[in-house]
């Protein structure tokens, strides 16, 4: 079997690249309400933020809401596997994958006392005992070596917008080659914050083509945008599109570079076709 490896990228905090807290802020606790349907139960879900910008972790983005649809629809990748997700925000895909039946819920985002805090309080709140005991809210910094006991455990990998983090895709892949098992599926939602920058997006799937995954790009919706005053397009900023990564040890069938902009054309042109209509 091929070894897939990350040895030798420099691992380094690029929060100072992409991130600001002013921590003169005055902090104030919110809470978040969204229905999801698990399984054949509908489940309420009550997620305490802050009003303080922790790492744009205060936000339930719409990536997040599309992945627990996407999950609750690809429950294969979930019921009784070893689910990690990375960058997990308000830990909601966490928590929506925990319900559904992970056998083990790893949930991690940057080290950060407000984020974890956040997290670990939707857990208490929002779960039965039983599930409490099947996930885990930690701090995790990407490209840090992963405990042992940790490493290629994973059977599912969650990435629910965060490629729009161009300096960090080789940090947070190296994260993904540690944790997910050579038989495992890494599920990646996002959506294009910034338009104008849509291609440097799509390169973080051709650094997973260089590392041998393969890219099966699943669907994108279009759904309700953050930032009503963000620049770009709204139409586009509130579209969330869908991949699946898999390992392919067949090198004849690996995806290429042609077909990752394949993708990027398709949901181009899929989007153009659709205004025909509005």
């Amino acid at each position: 079997m091929q070894e897939h490896s990350m040895e030798g990228v420099e691992v380094e905090d690029c929060v100072n690249d992409l991130f600001f807290i002013e921590e003169s802020e005055p902090e104030e606790e919110t809470f978040i309400f969204i229905n999801q349907r698990c399984s054949e139960v509908e489940r309420a879900f009550k997620l305490r933020t802050s009003t303080r910008d922790s790492l744009w972790g205060n936000i339930l983005w719409p990536s997040a809401i599309e992945t627990g649809v996407l999950l609750s629809e690809n429950k294969q990748h979930i019921v009784d596997k070893y689910v990690v997700e990375l960058g997990a925000g308000v830990g909601y895909s966490s928590l929506v994958a925990t319900v559904l039946g992970a056998k083990e819920m790893y949930c991690t985002d940057y080290p950060d006392d407000t984020l974890q805090g956040n997290v670990s309080w939707s857990v208490a709140n929002n779960l039965t005992d039983e599930e409490c005991e099947r996930i885990t809210v930690e701090g995790y910094l990407w490209g840090e070596k992963v405990a042992e006991d940790k490493a290629k455990r994973y059977d599912t990998v969650i990435l629910s917008d965060l490629v729009f983090n161009h300096s960090c895709h080789e940090k947070l892949l190296n994260s993904v080659v540690q944790l997910m098992k050579h038989d495992g599926v890494c599920l990646v939602a996002f959506s294009p914050h910034r338009p104008h920058l849509l291609e440097k997006d799509m390169g973080f799937f051709e650094k997973c083509v260089e590392l041998g995954f393969d890219v099966e790009f699943r669907r994108w919706v279009r759904c309700k945008p953050h930032g009503e005053n963000d620049l770009g397009d709204p139409r586009i900023r509130g579209c969330v599109l869908c991949f699946k990564l898999t390992y392919n040890e067949d090198i004849v069938k690996k995806t290429d570079h042609i077909q990752i902009f394949a993708a990027l054309n398709a949901f181009k042109a899929q989007y153009d076709a659709s205004q025909l209509t509005e």
